[in-house]
């Protein structure tokens, strides 16, 4: 296997190939992407938001929330769960 290293920026899901290393790109390759320290916890702190807030967001609707309770009561058999 044969490896290259070269910093750029990827803009609209697309990774600008330096020219120099163009010529190598001929065949199937395989690609590993290492983000800088700051981008990569910019993204992991959005994304604990984001997922924060979904569930923020399902917790507020009730229906959402009776459905998900009466779900996971007919998983067990009849009055099994009153230990619960």
């Amino acid at each position: 296997m044969y490896a290259v290293e070269f910093e750029t920026k990827a803009q609209d899901q697309l990774i600008e190939i330096p020219a120099q290393f163009t010529s190598l790109f001929s065949k199937p390759v395989r690609v590993i992407v290492m983000l800088k320290d700051n981008l990569a916890n910019s993204i992991n702190q959005q994304t604990e938001q984001d997922l924060e807030a979904g569930y923020q967001a399902m917790a507020n609707d009730a229906e959402r929330e009776l459905e998900a309770q009466e779900w996971c009561n007919n998983l067990m058999p009849n009055n099994t769960h009153a230990a619960w």
